[in-house]
């Protein structure tokens, strides 16, 4: 987990510090991304949804992140 979280720049050292972050990926088409935990649920749905799809998410991921 430790690396996969690295990977994705969401480690931290001190598990105090995390931030609530969902890990969504879909290995088959090699689409991983991450998104703030506390997002609202229509836009986690939504990001969950292209990645199945193995669509790249960056823009759905950015306003998943700002909320």
């Amino acid at each position: 987990m430790d690396q996969l979280l690295k990977a994705l720049s969401g480690y931290s050292a001190r598990k105090e510090d995390h931030s609530p972050t969902v890990l969504i990926g879909n290995d088959a088409k090699g689409v991983w991304t991450r998104a703030y935990g506390l997002a609202k649920p229509a836009l986690l749905v939504q990001l969950i949804e292209a990645v199945m799809n193995g669509r790249e998410v960056e823009s759905l991921k950015k306003e998943a992140n700002s909320k």
